[in-house]
This record gives structure tokens, sequence and C-alpha cells, in this order.
């Protein structure tokens, strides 16, 4: 599986060196150990997310309003 844009490219390292190696660097996640929304990796998932919802989302018909 090709990885995403926000998260860690080595599919075989372990959590934790994922966390320790990449997540941790990139300020993913808070002291507390909280998503850190204002990272540039938690921006381009939920981004992402967006895009996915609003493109599955079935077209509105006229008759589905009255």
């Amino acid at each position: 599986e090709a990885a995403t844009p926000w998260t860690c490219p080595q599919p075989t390292w372990a959590c934790w060196e994922k966390f320790h190696r990449y997540y941790s660097e990139k300020k993913l996640f808070s002291p507390k150990g909280n998503i850190n929304r204002g990272s540039v990796r938690a921006k381009l998932r939920q981004e992402a997310t967006a895009k996915m919802t609003t493109s599955n989302l079935p077209e509105a018909s006229t008759a589905q309003l009255i």
C-alpha cells in the first residue's frame, strides 16, 4: 500500500520507530499525545478527508428536497 502524504513512508518500522523517527520530528503530536491539528501533516489529512467526503455525497435532486 502506498504511503499517503500524512503517514510515515517506512512501512517496515515498528510503531515506536515511526513515532520517534518520523512523527515526532514532524511535530504531528503535542507533548500530551494529542494530534497537533496545526501541523502540516494533519492539515494534509484533513484536506484529503474533506475531499473524499464531499466527492462521495450523492447529488441532491429536487424530489428529495420536497
